[in-house]
């Protein structure tokens, strides 16, 4: 079985959907019997697939399709032509954003969030999206991958979708470097770098105001401080984003700045070990699209307080105390409950661990194969 991905939206590795492109890239090889993958990349991104040059066929792509509309021109005039001459058995389309395919090779389309549909005019995006993928001289209509329940559902309703079209198929973390680990040594040296001797509440994200919602979350804070008198301290890590400036204000100025701790971004190596240190992982985004820093945490064994926003009340699933990220009440009560009870904390960290297992890029591997095979029997 010949398949050829498009790795135009890798991004240098860093973003969600290149995460998945080199994720999916390396877990597909790895099976027993892995498809022959045709890999077009941009020539300045094809350092990034020297793990797998040698066993796949790399296509490079011209730099100067990079900006969306000529990547869109050439992916309308010249990938069907290529998806031919490399005799592919089809083609996997891991950014739905751009997609004016015309081929006449079976097509599969990921796609990882609803933003697109919801903001774009639902017509205007049927006739822009499906009606051109679908059109003639396309043999079969395409398969969707979607990354959630949540995701299907909303393909279902936005674009009136067949449920057999689309394969609900959840993304992968790397379990190799976030596993459980012993707690006391992650805790001596998270202090020994940033004076943490109390336990914490720990925050990992961008500040990003309003949609990281970190002022709720300090908002909450302070309520919960105020009535517990607790000496848990809340962490803050994330690099300067939109709007930061007012996160840093409401740090300053709350009762309690002396417990909140601001840190810039963690780097990536240093985050499994951030993870087992806390005491508990608040994820309180108002965010549509899904980010799986939450099930990282909760497979380092975190106790998670998440907001129940969009897929990620279905990604944590039980394994979460859910909050609504708009009130005030709930979530200082869900922090008050979180700090106030040990059996508690254990409780969620053994369902952590189990729901994270859910996320594995060989299980993604195996059900992405199997939508291929559906395309194409062997």
């Amino acid at each position: 079985m010949r398949i050829g991905l498009l790795t135009s939206a890798v991004g240098g590795g860093t973003t969600g959907t290149g995460q998945y492109i080199l994720a999916l890239t390396r877990a597909l090889l790895t099976r027993d019997n892995p498809p022959d993958l045709v890999l077009f990349v941009l020539e300045a991104d094809l350092p990034l697939f020297d793990f797998c040059s040698r066993r796949t066929t790399m296509v490079a792509v011209p730099e100067s399709h990079r900006e969306p509309d000529k990547l869109s021109d050439w992916l309308e005039k010249q990938l069907p032509e290529l998806a031919r001459e490399q005799d592919l058995d089809a083609v996997h389309l891991p950014d739905y954003r751009r997609v004016p395919w015309r081929g006449d090779k079976p097509l599969v389309v990921t796609v990882h969030d609803l933003a697109p549909v919801q903001k774009a005019n639902k017509k205007d995006w049927q006739t822009g999206f499906l009606k051109r993928i679908a059109r003639k001289p396309v043999i079969r209509p395409p398969v969707f991958i979607a990354t959630s329940d949540f995701v299907a559902c909303g393909l279902q309703s936005h674009l009136n979708l067949p449920q057999r079209s689309i394969a609900v198929i959840y993304p992968g973390i790397d379990h190799e470097r976030f596993h459980p680990g012993p707690a006391f040594e992650a805790k001596t040296a998270i202090d020994a770098r940033h004076d943490l001797k109390q336990p914490f509440f720990l925050c990992v994200g961008k500040l990003d105001h309003p949609l990281g919602n970190h002022l709720s979350l300090i908002a909450a804070f302070n309520r919960f401080k105020r009535r517990s008198k607790s000496r848990w301290l809340l962490m803050l890590a994330g690099e300067d984003g939109h709007g930061a400036e007012a996160i840093q204000t409401a740090v300053r100025e709350s009762p309690y700045a002396a417990d909140i701790r601001l840190l810039d971004r963690v780097a990536e190596e240093d985050l499994p070990t951030l993870f087992r240190a806390a005491d508990a992982f608040v994820y309180p985004t108002l965010e549509e699209i899904p980010d799986l820093t939450v099930v990282e945490a909760m497979a380092c064994g975190c106790p998670v307080i998440s907001s129940q926003r969009a897929v990620l009340g279905e990604w944590v699933g039980e394994a979460s105390s859910l909050i609504n990220p708009e009130d005030m009440d709930d979530f200082a009560g869900k922090l008050a409950a979180m700090a106030g009870g040990l059996d508690l904390r254990e409780r969620w960290r053994r369902a952590s661990l189990a729901q994270a297992r859910k996320f594995d890029w060989q299980r993604n591997a195996l059900e992405t194969m199997a939508v291929y095979e559906q395309l194409v029997p062997l």
